[in-house]
């Protein structure tokens, strides 16, 4: 684990002015400063799961399963395609 603010690594428990992280949230903070993600720059999200991909975590690659899911949590909601289609709307038979 690690804290924001010194960069070591950390005991789990934050201590006053640092605030508690993980290896993965530590990540995507480097994402949101590497592709300079803002409310008006929101990266495609295959983008950002191919960099996500090429990093590793406690000697461990990051598996595309986490790769979206942190690709997901570093864009605004609204910014999501999840390539389903609409829902189907219900005819009334009358």
């Amino acid at each position: 684990m690690s804290q924001i603010g010194n960069g070591k690594a950390g005991n789990g428990k934050a201590s006053k002015g640092n605030i508690y992280t993980t290896p993965y949230m530590s990540l995507m903070r480097k994402a949101v400063e590497f592709f300079n993600i803002s409310d008006d720059h929101q990266p495609k999200h295959a983008v950002l799961v191919e960099w996500f991909c090429g990093k590793k975590i406690e000697g461990k690659k990051i598996t595309k399963k986490i790769a979206g899911d942190m690709a997901s949590l570093v864009c605004l909601p609204s910014s999501h395609d999840d390539g389903a289609p609409p829902p189907k709307k219900r005819s009334k038979n009358i």
